[in-house]
């Protein structure tokens, strides 16, 4: 559930509800939540949890995971009829449909009996706001509310005040922004042309932090660029992910994570008493727990964040293509390899299928970005999700399946250095400059997404319903397709059980058939660069395309000309004739 925030610092009863996995994806922190003809905003951290005075029962373990991200611990949303989370009002700019009145809600929001304001204009009775349709967002993660004033009198040497009242009416002969006219009582008007997109208002931001309440605003040198409040542009979630991999050093870490806070709060000799009862209880030496312990206080300088997440990624590469067998029915991650024959092995392209009838997997939101993908923002927004420094992150848990397809190494390593295989990425590359990718990302991740697409036909699984998570470090050469839920019970199989040789291979049979055809060919097989900031080649929405919540790259660098060749190179494709 979700609450309300007043302008005045008020509190009001829950007014919407949201999943719990949404809290991460899409209405996270710093998004904006509509609700019937109102708009609001998701506040931080600092405001979470404010029903509970113990957060443990929310907390989440992945120690490898933390210390990448340098925090102590993962917190699940609050969930449930008495849980809350805490939103605002925003934008503040409302309009009354009635009498066309444009100003801020606490000025136009009548009061009921009790004093309180409603929704409701003070000049038309019954008659609801409805919230402004446009907002001002920064690439550095500041929003603020459309500058009407500002657009309006542009050019206008008077001040704001009360001595200017402004009205929006909307041409219904119109539906483009020409057709919704701004006018003030001192005789300004202007449409609302031009005023969205990048470039256009020309105005400096103000650094707001609406989500985070009690900081001033920030000083900021950015150019305001306005925006539908709905577009895509408004708030992307960058999140983090692992799947819950079994190694010696997890379970004392996990043992110390529950008890960390217990333990550093005491002195050392009573701290050495308790690791010597925790060892026993636990089954565990002390110098594990000491250094499980220290591990958790000194994150490892020598190595940042990106190389520890990477690191993480070699792990569950590692133990995807090692069987780790079902034993009391409580593990989180089974696995089950099949060696593909080596005759199999030459015609596929593949050498083994991994099974994956129970996984578990994290995500965490470590902070967002607007208007540019969190690709081109690198880090510089993931301090905004609190006001002040905090030891943990917002995350979920989730349970599932899956199969884990590994590519014939030998083979994918002579065909990246193909003249085909090198040119066909160096065109993104020179359009896209900051991407790096290597013929290998560009192969995987096309294969990737044209296996998504077969598996959804065969298992019964939407398509969004499986993820992806490509691995393509050095010489890796896997991908691992998933679907996970937040019920403890996992999924219903249908995934996994394409984890065997025969229906792999049916299934990659039907992938590079299904990549020959596009309904937009020979336009798309021909494309140079397209989509997303020039970052695709043979790709669009009839072939290669999935939805954004299953890919991990936001739809970008994929190319199917790397499976199937192009009409002028028809065998230089990774499945082309051999």
């Amino acid at each position: 559930m979700v609450r309300g925030r007043a302008r005045k610092q008020k509190f009001v009863q829950p007014i919407s509800s949201v999943r719990r996995s949404q809290l991460i994806t899409t209405y996270g922190i710093g998004s904006l939540i509509p609700v019937a003809s109102e708009s609001f905003i998701m506040l931080g951290q600092d405001y979470w949890y404010a029903d509970h005075s113990n957060r443990r029962e929310f907390e989440i373990s992945e120690p490898n995971l933390a210390r990448a991200l340098n925090v102590r611990t993962f917190l699940q949303p609050p969930s449930g009829d008495r849980d809350t989370l805490q939103i605002a009002r925003f934008p503040e700019w409302v309009t009354c449909p009635n009498c066309n009145r444009l100003d801020k809600w606490y000025k136009l929001a009548r009061k009921n009996k009790e004093g309180e304001r409603i929704n409701e204009c003070r000049y038309c009775p019954g008659k609801s706001l409805v919230t402004s349709r446009f907002v001002a967002a920064c690439s550095n993660g500041h929003i603020q509310d459309f500058p009407y004033w500002r657009w309006l009198h542009k050019g206008f040497n008077g001040e704001e005040g009360s001595n200017h009242e402004i009205r929006l009416q909307v041409d219904g002969g119109d539906d483009s922004l020409r057709g919704i006219q701004l006018t003030c009582s001192c005789g300004a008007a202007r449409t609302m042309e031009n005023a969205l997109g990048r470039g256009f208002l020309q105005l400096q931001c103000e650094g707001g932090t609406p989500w985070l309440p009690s900081l001033d605003s920030a000083s900021c040198d950015e150019r305001l660029t306005g925006l539908q409040r709905g577009a895509s542009g408004v708030w992307r979630s960058k999140v983090r992910a692992a799947i819950s991999i079994p190694a010696p050093e997890s379970k004392a870490l996990s043992v110390i994570q529950d008890k960390f806070d217990y333990l550093a709060g005491m002195p050392e000799d009573l701290r050495n008493s308790n690791f010597d009862y925790i060892a026993k209880l636990e089954g565990l030496s002390i110098p594990e727990l000491k250094k499980a312990f220290l591990d958790m206080q000194i994150p490892d300088a020598s190595k940042s964040t990106e190389e520890m997440l990477l690191d993480i990624l070699d792990g569950e590469y590692a133990a995807f293509q090692e069987t780790a067998e079902e034993v009391d029915g409580d593990e989180e991650f089974v696995c089950y390899v099949y060696d593909l024959e080596q005759s199999l092995a030459r015609n596929s392209g593949i050498i083994s299928v991994s099974q994956l009838p129970r996984l578990r997997e994290v995500r965490v939101l470590t902070g967002f970005s607007r208007l540019e993908p969190d690709d081109k923002q690198k880090s510089r927004n993931e301090n905004l999700l609190s006001e002040k420094p905090m030891n943990w992150l917002p995350a979920i848990e989730a349970f599932g399946e899956g199969i884990f397809v590994h590519l014939d190494p030998e083979r994918l390593s002579q065909w990246e250095s193909t003249k085909y295989a090198i040119d066909r990425a160096a065109k993104i590359n020179n359009a896209k400059p900051v991407s790096g990718i290597t013929p290998r990302e560009l192969l995987l991740h096309s294969l990737s997404h044209s296996l998504m697409d077969q598996l959804a036909l065969v298992t019964g699984y939407p398509a969004s319903s499986i993820k992806e998570r490509i691995y393509a470090r050095g010489d890796q050469a896997g991908i691992l397709f998933y679907t996970s839920t937040s019920d403890s019970a996992g999924s219903l199989g249908g995934l996994s059980a394409q984890g065997t040789v025969a229906n792999i291979l049916k299934v990659m049979t039907g992938a590079v058939e299904h990549a020959r055809w596009c309904t937009a060919d020979p336009v798309c097989i021909e494309s140079n660069v397209r989509g997303v900031d020039n970052s695709n080649l043979a790709a669009c929405h009839y072939c290669m395309l999935a939805p954004e919540v299953s890919c991990e790259a936001h739809n970008q660098f994929l190319d199917r000309a790397c499976l199937i060749g192009s009409p002028e190179f028809p065998g230089a494709g990774y499945f082309g004739e051999r």
